[in-house]
């Protein structure tokens, strides 16, 4: 049988483990997040805060994606055939959600979309 010190330094050994794991885990979804670029150019999709996983629709041939609490149909250019989802959710990249564009309150434009990978 293990002593207390030994099984305490097992159990804290595993934390600690369990604790970087997580962290690296973070560092490899800001790397995901940062690969995305626009189709059709190599600008990016823009950062962590604005890429957010969403709820996902195929109808009449295209994509449509919830931005701000509001179902709506996800322009073509926008979506991202690579990189996949790296958890098989949809994301969707937006401007901010208090977009306003001369005085008016507008839905944000969708900058990168990335289809959710159905079946996992």
């Amino acid at each position: 049988m293990p002593s207390a010190g030994k099984l305490a330094a097992a159990l804290l050994s595993g934390h600690m483990a369990a604790g970087a794991g997580q962290a690296a885990h973070a560092a490899d979804r800001r790397a995901w997040f940062e690969s995305l670029r626009m189709p059709g150019s190599n600008a990016s999709c823009c950062g962590l805060g604005d890429c957010h996983r969403t709820d996902a629709d195929w109808r009449d041939g295209r994509w449509w994606a919830v931005v701000n609490e509001n179902w709506q149909p996800v322009p073509e250019s926008t979506v991202l055939a690579s990189p996949v989802s790296i958890d098989g959710a949809a994301y969707v990249c937006t401007g901010p959600p208090e977009w306003i564009v001369g005085g008016f309150g507008m839905t944000p434009p969708i900058y990168c979309f990335v289809p959710p990978i159905w079946g996992m």
